[in-house]
């Protein structure tokens, strides 16, 4: 078994990239190219074209896939959570 010695673990939990001419993007952009090598047509070669485009503006607002979609999420259901009080719940008697 080889030793690494100039590895730091800090490095094992990055995301994986992929190059792409003069820029390297997050790995999970290329995931639609699997549809465009079993499914070869026009549409999805734009969807896959259009994936790395959206997945690179992210990118260069300084957002990552999973930030990218908290924020999505957090847009979408609002800025106050409701909570349920449970007291407030009806609890099944034991009794009868």
């Amino acid at each position: 078994m080889k030793f690494y010695e100039d590895m730091q673990w800090r490095n094992s939990g990055l995301a994986a990239r992929m190059g792409l001419l003069f820029v390297s993007i997050d790995a999970r952009a290329f995931i639609p190219i699997l549809a465009l090598i079993f499914h070869i047509s026009w549409t999805s070669l734009y969807i896959f074209i259009g994936a790395v485009t959206i997945f690179s503006g992210l990118e260069y607002l300084g957002y990552s896939a999973p930030v990218a979609m908290r924020k999505l999420r957090s847009i979408i259901a609002g800025r106050y959570r409701f909570v349920h009080n449970s007291k407030s719940r009806q609890r099944r008697s034991i009794h009868g």
